[in-house]
């Protein structure tokens, strides 16, 4: 399963490259530097890591394209925006998959569905900008202590 950790072991490679190892500010240093490749841009390459674990329709949604267009991301930077959809994308996926017991389909399906309890939005295009993200968190929450469905 993808999260947190992967993307920053995608990261780290750039990381390494960069020979960040100042003993007591590792941690410090680590979140700023992702800051720095965040703002720099992913390379669309690790759109191919993400995809073994977040469905491709999930990865559109998020970077507000196609699945069938997803591919022409590969090789080319990622502009700062996408860049931290995805990495806000991983920081939340592992509650996704908590919910639904790691059963990407039951994710996918639920996630790309008119949803009643937030007006008939469809979480996947919520989780572009961080107020969709944010509510699509709290329904789930919600719903894992049984609040509403």
């Amino acid at each position: 399963m993808t999260n947190l950790s992967e993307i920053e072991r995608l990261l780290q490679n750039q990381l390494i490259s960069l020979n960040v190892r100042e003993e007591g500010l590792h941690k410090a240093v680590t979140a700023i530097t992702l800051n720095k490749i965040i703002q720099e841009g992913l390379n669309g390459d690790c759109l191919k890591t993400l995809e073994e674990s977040i469905p491709r329709s999930i990865l559109a949604a998020v970077l507000d394209s196609s699945p069938s267009r997803l591919k022409r991301l590969y090789g080319r930077k990622l502009p700062i925006i996408d860049a931290d959809r995805l990495y806000a994308l991983i920081q939340l996926w592992p509650l996704i998959m908590n919910f639904f017991d790691n059963d990407k389909d039951a994710a996918e399906e639920w996630l790309l569905e008119e949803c009643p309890a937030i007006d008939g939005a469809i979480p996947a295009k919520l989780l572009a900008t961080s107020v969709g993200r944010n509510v699509t968190k709290l329904l789930i929450t919600r719903m894992s202590y049984g609040e509403m469905s």
